[in-house]
């Protein structure tokens, strides 16, 4: 995707600049990177997590660009 479609984007979600939205997609991620742990601490099946990572890792590989 072009930067004017992510710029767009920002703005439709109230983010004045696309470097803004940026920031807090990684603040999203450092806190989506704690799943693990907190899941083991909650008693979450091993097998649940695992299906929960999967996923998670399939959505950064999707999207990861978007930090570039």
């Amino acid at each position: 995707m072009s930067q004017t479609i992510f710029s767009a984007l920002a703005t439709a979600a109230s983010f004045s600049k696309w470097d803004k939205a940026q920031q807090a997609i990684s603040e999203i991620i450092d806190c989506v990177n704690e799943f693990k742990p907190v899941a083991q601490s909650l008693g979450v099946r091993s097998d649940t997590i695992r299906i929960i990572e999967k996923r998670l890792n399939q959505t950064w590989q999707e999207n990861k660009h978007l930090l570039d």
